[in-house]
């Protein structure tokens, strides 16, 4: 599992369905102590993700767990233990660890974040939240829900003062942490770097989150690019595209690992894929710059090249702009050919672009049980690849025109 190795009540099982095991390890987690009474569990992509079972599976036990009056959901909030929950207090402590596990239970626990947050930009738009945001105030909610508070170092305001990543590190450690999320959403390669010269590294108590499968040697969770690149390509499949365009003008990590993706889901499905990609310097930058990029390094686009052919584009910019370039030469999405996007950005729900969703807020939550776990004394790192969801619209179906242009 990617949390770790089977606890004794999931390893005891025998004979049982998988919602059964799934049940009992949670149960055991909560008469153990290690959820405790009031905390917020992992939502339930990041629980089918570490026990490797179905979404239904896992909706099936924690039924059962509520009915037991073991956990209580609240609506828009999640599932958190019951306030009159069993609990067994634990036979021994973690020589080491027994002061950390002192401060957690009254709640003094302090976890470090450190991500790069465009304060111009939140001053700009109020609402708008990004995928780095998204990420730390699940942290925050979910380490908050069990105990812990949070500081937050931003990298943003660290640029040019000559502190880098692994300054960035050493100061938040300064400030008497228990352990250390690092959130790389951005693909910045020059920090990850740095991050792995660090002498201390492997003994650092740090969670590292990012949006590409990077080594380092120290906890991680990250996106799985590779998955999101099959589900997008399958749902073109599935619509009954056979043609498949990968368009992306420009090369980066996590390109890569869609495209992987998405050549394995057409070898699935007996379908052929081409690629519309600009090899170029990788781009060093954040995301908010991809987009004109992209624009920067875009070859001029043939209408005619993408009638009846379903498209997979890196990202919602770039679909939205193809969208766009299409449509002002007659071509509609949906009816002429198949589109479909990753991120999930607030334009496509208004143009009905299908699109792959990155799991910011699961990852949030991730980070912040595998960042109580280390607390708590786990004496292995724990790696997590966390799998994106696809919320269908209309751009990807295979409709007659006059469907479409309703």
């Amino acid at each position: 599992m990617p949390y770790d190795t089977p606890t004794k009540a999931f390893a005891r099982t025998k004979k049982m369905t998988a919602a059964e095991r799934v049940e009992d390890d949670i149960r055991f987690r909560v008469l153990s102590g290690r959820y405790r009474r009031g905390a917020l569990l992992p939502g339930r992509r990041a629980l089918a993700d570490e026990y490797e079972v179905g979404p239904l599976t896992i909706e099936l036990a924690v039924k059962k767990l509520v009915d037991d009056g073991i956990l209580r959901s609240e609506n828009g909030r999640g599932t958190f233990v019951a306030d009159g929950a069993p609990v067994e207090a634990p036979e021994t402590t973690f020589g080491t660890n027994a002061e950390k596990s002192s401060r957690l239970l009254l709640g003094n626990t302090v976890v470090g974040i450190i991500a790069h947050v465009n304060e111009d930009e939140c001053a700009l738009s109020p609402g708008h939240t990004s995928p780095a945001m998204e990420i730390v105030r699940a942290l925050e909610r979910t380490f908050g829900a069990n105990g812990g508070s949070a500081t937050f170092f931003n990298m943003w305001k660290a640029f040019g003062t000559g502190i880098g990543s692994a300054g960035a590190v050493k100061h938040v450690i300064s400030l008497n942490v228990d352990v250390i999320v690092f959130i790389d959403i951005y693909d910045n390669q020059t920090g990850l770097a740095e991050l792995r010269l660090l002498p201390e590294i492997g003994t650092l108590p740090i969670v590292y989150v990012s949006g590409v499968d990077y080594y380092i040697p120290c906890s991680h969770i990250h996106i799985n690019n590779r998955d999101a690149g099959y589900k997008a390509t399958d749902s073109l499949c599935k619509a009954g595209y056979r043609d498949i365009v990968f368009h992306a003008p420009f090369t980066e990590r996590w390109v890569e690992e869609r495209i992987e993706g998405a050549r394995t889901a057409c070898e699935s499905q007996a379908a052929t894929v081409s690629f519309r990609v600009s090899p170029t310097e990788r781009n060093q930058g954040y995301d908010d710059s991809v987009r004109q990029y992209s624009q920067d390094s875009q070859r001029p686009i043939r209408s005619e090249e993408f009638i009846g052919r379903g498209i997979v584009a890196a990202n919602d910019f770039l679909a939205l702009d193809l969208m766009a370039s299409l449509e002002a030469a007659g071509l509609c999405a949906g009816s002429d050919y198949g589109l479909v996007g990753f991120d999930d950005e607030p334009l496509a729900i208004i143009k009905g672009l299908t699109t792959v969703k990155r799991p910011l807020q699961e990852m949030g939550e991730s980070a912040a049980f595998a960042a109580l776990k280390i607390v708590e004394g786990a004496q292995s790192n724990i790696v997590q690849n966390m799998r994106s969801s696809i919320t269908l619209r209309k751009s990807h179906c295979r409709r007659i025109r006059e469907e479409a242009s309703l």
